[in-house]
């Protein structure tokens, strides 16, 4: 799938858990695709996504909305200290990594913020 296909499935995504959570929603989101050396990606594009809502789904829920469209997907509760901040980050340093956040403004950080972990 190219990068253009995938950042639409991101967007249909993202307009679907705004409908499911009927509220705000924040994203960080990091693009993930390693070359295998071979002119071909040893792991194919793929997201790793923090997201913050105001109205709380499921983590199965929003794991359902992305299956629907664009494959498999792992969500999981956020857990402070767990390590999703850097899981997010690692691919930074990388030349042509893209990333992308949205809706933090809407947000004051808060001790026991509800986050959840998309890869």
């Amino acid at each position: 799938m190219s990068g253009s296909t995938c950042r639409y499935h991101w967007d249909e995504f993202i307009n679907s858990l705004g409908r499911l959570t009927d509220g705000r929603l924040a994203w960080v989101r990091a693009d993930e695709r390693r070359w295998s050396g071979y002119a071909s990606p040893e792991i194919p594009l793929h997201y790793h996504a923090l997201l913050k809502y105001q109205h709380v789904p499921a983590p199965d829920d929003v794991a359902g909305l992305w299956k629907a469209k664009s494959g498999d997907a792992k969500v999981e509760a956020y857990e402070h200290g767990g390590g999703a901040a850097w899981y997010i980050a690692k691919m930074f340093p990388y030349e042509g990594t893209n990333s992308d956040m949205s809706g933090l403004e809407y947000y004051l950080r808060k001790p026991k913020s509800h986050l959840c972990l998309l890869q």
